[in-house]
């Protein structure tokens, strides 16, 4: 079995019956259906939102493989890369490190029956929907808050310039009745 360290050098360097028919168009022929249009590395960062040192780093971590090079050195990817890189994004915004993400490739990489490598993704999606959903619920409570502190302070724009600040604490006029939500009630010190 070869090492990723191997398979990433197979994969940057073309094969002998892949020729590069224009250096700065990115086409090559020789597959079955004709020609398949390849995409350098700066077309790939502009189509995914990436910076082209993001796909630099994600390639020097493994989890990015040009198809091959150019004559001139460029590296060229399958359309299929813009798919990893957003894979690559999506887990990094459920919180999973490109370390983690290089783990997980590696091990899958290892895997020798399908699935099992499945499974191993599976429990990596679950335990992050489990984190996500905690999030939402976290962030639903905080959302209720903050709108349950907004609708407080309304009462306070027609507030009369004659009351105090130190009246604010347990008011009972404008529609108030002296209990302040939370993120109102917070602002008092004792």
């Amino acid at each position: 079995m070869k090492s990723p360290q191997d398979i990433r050098q197979d994969l940057s360097e073309p094969s002998p019956d892949s020729s590069v028919v224009s250096d700065g168009v990115g086409e090559t022929s020789g597959d079955a259906s004709g020609s398949q249009k390849l995409l350098r590395i700066g077309q790939l960062a502009e189509r995914c939102g990436k910076t082209v040192r993001a796909l630099h780093l994600y390639e020097e971590l493994g989890l990015l493989r040009p198809v091959l090079r150019s004559k001139g050195g460029f590296r060229l990817y399958s359309a299929n890369a813009i798919e990893r890189v957003q894979w690559i994004s999506r887990l990094q915004e459920a919180d999973v490190s490109l370390g983690e993400i290089q783990v997980l490739l590696r091990r899958l990489e290892e895997e020798r029956i399908g699935a099992a490598a499945m499974m191993r993704l599976r429990d990596l999606l679950s335990a992050k929907l489990v984190e996500v959903r905690e999030q939402q619920r976290k962030l639903s409570q905080l959302a209720q808050d903050l709108a349950a502190g907004l609708h407080y302070l309304d009462g306070c724009r027609v507030c009369e310039p004659e009351h105090l600040t130190s009246e604010c604490t347990d008011c009972k006029i404008h529609g108030h009745d002296g209990n302040q939500p939370l993120m109102v009630a917070g602002v008092h010190t004792t």
